[in-house]
């Protein structure tokens, strides 16, 4: 037995450090998926905050304006494409403190709560995205199964495809794929194969111009995606060529309009669509859930009269029955996101009854709750203008005998 002693604390020994390794190899391994969540979130971060996205971002503008340019990292954590990457604040700091690209331009608050950038935005110093961007057209897109007025088109390619071949001219900060406008939910996604690409500069810009675009004759390189070869001009050149397509297409009209009023019956120019749009700004929209049987908008209007000065500036969207409502502001503020928590909370009552759940609209339940309401009073006005076709109008009179 002595004798086998040694063998037994050497394999002790042996087993003990073949764990040890296995830590240290599950910690390395560990470690190394934390970098990539970094590094995605840094590269997140970047854009979010970038001259780019500021331009048109409006919630992030209304943010920064309203906390010093800062913005809560808790608000960031709700952001669908980091809510799907991760919900803990502290990667978010890290991100901040270690990446050397958000080392250079963002900041923590004091409390390491917050975010903002360390060159203040400037909407009025900022530059005009038209002589950074470039028009490509002809990229691959594929037709899903339907028939032909329904069939959806979605394209061929992700949006790394389309950078990747952009960046031998400098950085590209943005490339947005094109759709065909939806007139109401219903209709399917149609890719156009279009896209516009922005450069950080508008020197990367003019050097990737003068190589892709030519105003006369072949460019000095083409490039070609699956095969497709793409045709791009600058952002200005386009918006110039559909001035011209518009004039030309509005010219005729013009001078027709007699005509058309002369010959058209008003039932064949019905065409309403297009009748009611509303360009909706984000984080206005409260949602409430679990509204008390004796409610109606007096009594919601009522138990908010401290969050708004001029009743004008929100609209109460609800109907007597229901159990669901909405309060909608004209401009987004710090004051929604509270008054919404108060009431989720109880410290709001209406009619003497807390709700069951409110919280503001984001991403895509915002998105399609816009769409809904405009496809209502696209219907509504539809529904008004056929019913008041008929009646006489206002100032005619008909003659007795």
């Amino acid at each position: 037995k002595d004798s086998l002693l040694p063998l037994f604390f050497h394999n002790i020994e042996t087993l003990s450090n073949t764990c040890l390794k296995m830590v240290e190899e599950v910690d390395t391994t560990s470690n190394k998926q934390q970098q990539v969540i970094i590094d995605n979130i840094a590269g997140l971060l970047e854009f979010f905050f970038s001259d780019t996205n500021l331009r048109s971002d409006k919630f992030m503008k209304n943010e920064m304006k309203f906390n010093d340019g800062m913005i809560a990292i808790q608000k960031l954590l709700r952001f669908n494409s980091i809510k799907k990457i991760t919900t803990d604040p502290a990667l978010l700091v890290k991100a901040v403190e270690t990446s050397e690209k958000c080392k250079t331009i963002l900041k923590l608050s004091e409390d390491k709560s917050s975010i903002g950038r360390l060159n203040k935005f400037d909407i009025q110093k900022i530059q005009d995205n038209i002589p950074l961007t470039l028009f490509v057209k002809g990229l691959p897109t594929v037709s899903e199964e339907g028939d032909e007025q329904n069939k959806a088109k979605s394209f061929a390619v992700q949006i790394e495809d389309v950078k990747n071949l952009f960046l031998e001219y400098g950085d590209v900060t943005l490339v947005r794929l094109r759709y065909k406008k939806k007139l109401n939910k219903s209709e399917p996604t149609i890719a156009l194969g279009e896209a516009f690409v922005e450069y950080k500069t508008p020197e990367m810009a003019q050097k990737a111009v003068a190589d892709l675009c030519a105003d006369k004759g072949e460019p000095n390189k083409k490039l070609v995606l699956q095969g497709e070869t793409l045709f791009i001009q600058p952002m200005k050149a386009w918006i110039e060529e559909k001035e011209k397509c518009k004039e030309g297409a509005d010219a005729p009209t013009k001078k027709r309009s007699r005509d058309i009023k002369e010959e058209e019956p008003v039932e064949e120019k019905d065409n309403l669509e297009d009748g009611f749009d509303i360009v909706w700004k984000p984080g206005c929209v409260v949602s409430m859930k679990g509204l008390p049987d004796d409610c109606d908008r007096e009594a919601i209007r009522a138990a908010i009269q401290d969050y708004h000065e001029d009743p004008k500036e929100i609209y109460i969207d609800f109907s007597r029955g229901q159990k669901t409502g909405a309060i909608r502001f004209e401009t987004p503020n710090d004051r929604i996101i509270e008054l919404a928590e108060k009431l989720k909370e109880g410290k709001i009552k209406i009619s003497g009854h807390a709700v069951d759940t409110a919280h503001v609209l984001e991403g895509q339940d915002e998105k399609e709750y816009w769409e809904n309401f405009i496809e209502f009073k696209r219907k509504q006005r539809k529904q008004q203008t056929a019913s008041n076709r008929g009646k006489p109008k206002r100032g005619r009179f008909v003659k007795r005998h």
